[in-house]
């Protein structure tokens, strides 16, 4: 398995950071710097590097973004939200090469047979990771987390 489905894509780290996501985690993008004409010091772009690398630029480039794995993301996202005094729970699944992630509510049983499925809010994405990220930022958008 590639560490990269494993973690958030970079877009959506950059977009967790500016939405008040903790910056601390096992995975982090880090900037390359890259010294262009004049001593001018631009970003080559980023890498995903473990919390506990060692390396260091002496380029005054300070930007780092915590690219946060799938275990992180399903500790901050809760396992029911409340809207309009409805419980909703969780669900994650896979299906046709994307993960989708859902908050839904059962209208209840009857005989072991379901009622009504109620989905309140879902995501897709390529990864795991990434559709748990959407959840997140959409939670924290509506003031649910």
């Amino acid at each position: 398995m590639n560490l990269q489905d494993q973690v958030v894509s970079l877009e959506l780290a950059k977009q967790l950071k500016s939405e008040g996501y903790k910056q601390e985690g096992l995975w982090w993008w880090r900037h390359i710097p890259k010294v262009i004409t004049g001593g001018a010091i631009i970003s080559a772009g980023y890498e995903l590097l473990p919390n506990s690398s060692k390396r260091t630029y002496a380029s005054g480039l300070k930007c780092k973004i915590v690219a946060p794995t799938v275990a992180e993301l399903g500790e901050a996202l809760p396992n029911k939200v409340v809207k309009n005094k409805k419980e909703y729970g969780i669900e994650i699944t896979k299906e046709d090469g994307y993960w989708c992630i859902q908050y839904f509510w059962d209208d209840g049983y009857d005989g072991g047979e379901c009622l009504g499925h109620q989905i309140f809010i879902d995501f897709e994405a390529t990864t795991e990771a990434d559709a748990r990220a959407k959840m997140w930022l959409y939670l924290k958008k509506e003031r649910l987390l």
